[in-house]
């Protein structure tokens, strides 16, 4: 995965054999119709995933708070589907060792390591000892916070997980969308890419718009079925229901929580999704003209204060502090 998967760009300076990846990052049909049993540094970030899980998976990531290390998670930061099981990771506390995901190196390096896969390779990516790894934020993002330390409360409320299901499937299908629109734009302005994704002394280089062509198209070619099933009319029927999900929320201290009266995790996906479709915001900039989503102000205020208040610059920090048993920060 390049720096180029994601489009918006938030400014945030204000071992196993096999593989599951699911489908864009989000639960399959028959998960999200046969939900499982109740049971939870500083960057300028580019928004751009992923995922398809099993039922034996789905299960593991319900399961009830655990000890001991989880695994190996490898997060790629500019990704807003690894940067939201980073923030439930800090949020639960959870005993896993952090990697980076390197664009085409950690790409390669994983698709050897899992024997030459014909699989896609996405981050977030979690090796998990004796069993499947998993390429799915959600079900990454379920484990984690099933082994939180003792005390810290879920992000996933089980008497509230058919809403936050649904509206996590609304945050796939508007990152998709707006990372669909942003590689178009981008595809057929190579030089606004470089613009916003180079550093002004590599945009000096001779060819480098030539050499990021073949880049861009193949990231939208990777991409391409995701974009082809997250359309404007979806992306638009998405805002509608989240719109609504906001209205209906309680108030808590000046923020609206779709889920329940607290933070939960369909928050964090909705925050992190919403500049892909052009919720206009001071902490974004360089965004390519897809603006469906300025039909919804309650949306604006929704998202900046979710971002004021829980997706602030230390919150989003790489890498992560890594926790014992009790939830203690070791390192």
């Amino acid at each position: 995965m390049s720096t180029l998967e994601a489009v918006p760009t938030l400014d945030f300076s204000s071992h196993s054999n096999a593989c599951i990846p699911t489908h864009n990052g989000h639960l399959n049909s028959a998960q999200q119709q046969h939900p499982a049993p109740r049971s939870r540094r500083a960057l300028s970030t580019p928004l751009g995933h992923e995922g398809r899980t099993s039922s034996s998976a789905m299960s593991t990531a319900v399961a009830p708070i655990r000890t001991g290390p989880l695994g190996e998670l490898h997060l790629l930061r500019i990704s807003p589907w690894s940067l939201r099981v980073l923030l439930t990771l800090k949020h639960a506390r959870a005993q896993v060792d952090v990697h980076e995901y390197k664009p085409m190196l950690s790409e390669f390096l994983i698709w050897v390591r899992l024997g030459f896969t014909s699989r896609k390779i996405t981050a977030p990516v979690l090796f998990r000892p004796g069993q499947d790894c998993l390429m799915d934020s959600h079900a990454i993002a379920r484990i984690v916070d099933g082994a939180r330390a003792p005390g810290v409360p879920t992000l996933f409320p089980p008497e509230e997980d058919a809403l936050l299901r649904r509206l996590v499937a609304h945050a796939e299908t508007l990152g998709n969308f707006g990372r669909g629109e942003g590689m178009r734009y981008f595809v057929e302005n190579p030089e606004r890419a470089a613009d916003l994704l180079l550093s002004p002394f590599v945009r000096r280089m001779p060819f480098v718009v030539s050499l990021l062509r073949p880049l861009l198209h193949r990231i939208q070619s990777k991409f391409a079925d995701e974009s082809r099933e997250a359309t404007e009319v979806r992306a638009r029927a998405a805002l509608v229901e989240v719109a609504q999900a906001v209205r209906n929320a309680k108030e808590v201290d000046g923020v609206r929580y779709v889920v329940g009266d607290r933070m939960s995790y369909a928050d964090f996906a909705l925050a992190l999704s919403l500049p892909f479709v052009r919720i206009e915001s001071s902490r974004m900039k360089g965004l390519p003209p897809h603006p469906i989503g300025d039909d919804f102000p309650e949306l604006k205020e929704y998202g900046e204060a979710i971002l004021k208040k829980h997706i602030t610059k230390a919150d989003v920090a790489f890498p992560p502090p890594k926790y014992n048993a009790k939830g203690q920060i070791v390192c």
